[in-house]
């Protein structure tokens, strides 16, 4: 589950003798993120969700998931990677898809259905952006079918220090779409945890 995850996760902070860090936290990576705030929220001074959401799956994604494992189960991971990773940018031809696949292809066949049917099963996490009292960022982009602008901006109201930044012209892979815009925000973001 993501919070099998998210307390692994934090045994490894805590063990390394960190006390006090921002947690970057991308799709995936971001409900693992918001599970380890809910649970720890002591050691993260700031908290950016990348490409995440605080909601859980509609019943539609929730399907899609499904269509997802049955792919997975009956191709195999480099099948899946052909039709799943190029969606993910708004450019279909963008050179770093080819990256992207090379990574994803690393992961086993159940490690992708196990990771799979976590997202599917995770629960609404909106109430711990309404408790987290440290600076939240959420990074969206603007061609972003998965993550809408639109929900990101409402989940932006659910707390006074919520900021949303929408980058244009990127989808869900804004690291490899818009490079320098995302240093430049969560760097921003580092130097105004840092002065709280």
């Amino acid at each position: 589950s993501i919070d099998d995850v998210a307390v692994a996760l934090i045994k490894k902070i805590r063990g390394s003798g960190i006390t006090d860090c921002i947690l970057i936290g991308h799709s995936l990576g971001g409900y693992v993120a918001l599970a380890m705030v809910r649970i720890d929220p002591g050691i993260f001074s700031g908290l950016v969700l990348f490409h995440s959401t605080a909601l859980a799956d509609s019943t539609e994604k929730k399907e899609n998931r499904n269509k997802v494992l049955d792919f997975v189960d009956r191709h195999g991971v480099l099948a899946f990677t052909g039709s799943f990773i190029p969606p993910l940018f708004a450019n279909q031809k963008h050179p770093a898809i080819g990256e992207a696949r090379k990574i994803a292809v690393g992961a086993s066949t159940e490690s992708v259905i196990g990771y799979t049917k976590a997202m599917r099963d995770r629960k609404d996490h909106t109430e711990v952006l309404k408790q987290f009292h440290k600076p939240v960022l959420m990074i969206g982009g603007d061609k972003d079918q998965g993550i809408p602008p639109l929900s990101l901006a409402e989940q932006g109201q659910l707390s006074p220090i919520i900021k949303v930044q929408i980058m244009k012209d990127v989808a869900h892979m804004g690291m490899f779409e818009n490079t320098h815009e995302t240093v430049r925000l969560i760097q921003d973001f580092i130097n105004e945890c840092n002065r709280q």
